[in-house]
């Protein structure tokens, strides 16, 4: 951008600028801190293993290993200093790593290329804990007026 004369330079920084706005604007806050707090436990998680926490230059093997080994750590609150989760918490933290390297540097590593889903590993290992998760309990919420008709009758 030094190279640019000034009157261009001057175009192209309020155009960011606009961009930028309306960016920010698109981030929901909640997801955003959830990503910026697996995105924490990921760095922390590579720099325990030595790898590059946006896994350039790491070899499939190894990246494999960053990743399988990280969600099983999400998997059982190891870095949450929590208890064990369900398995769609674990995708929600592999999609956060996932898109947060991607947004640093338009790479998606957690991913099969030119895909939506995990690579198998993950996929797999997610798919098998999912299995193991005891059932969904739905609640309908009830309205005040429904016990005390019931209590009434």
């Amino acid at each position: 951008m030094d190279s640019l004369p000034a009157v261009t330079k001057n175009y192209l920084s309020d155009l960011l600028g606009i961009a930028n706005e309306g960016f920010k604007n698109g981030r929901v806050d909640a997801s955003a801190k959830t990503r910026a707090t697996h995105w924490r436990r990921w760095r922390g998680h590579c720099q325990a293993l030595g790898v590059d926490p946006y896994l350039q230059r790491t070899d499939f093997e190894t990246r494999c290993r960053t990743m399988h080994s990280f969600a099983a750590a999400v998997r059982e609150g190891r870095l949450s200093g929590g208890g064990k989760v369900r398995a769609g918490t674990v995708s929600q933290a592999l999609s956060a790593v996932n898109t947060t390297i991607a947004l640093a540097i338009d790479e998606q590593p957690f991913k099969v290329k030119g895909s939506n889903s995990f690579i198998p590993l993950l996929a797999q290992t997610l798919n098998g804990w999912d299995k193991q998760d005891p059932g969904v309990k739905k609640k309908m919420p009830v309205e005040a007026d429904v016990p005390e008709l019931l209590v009434d009758a």
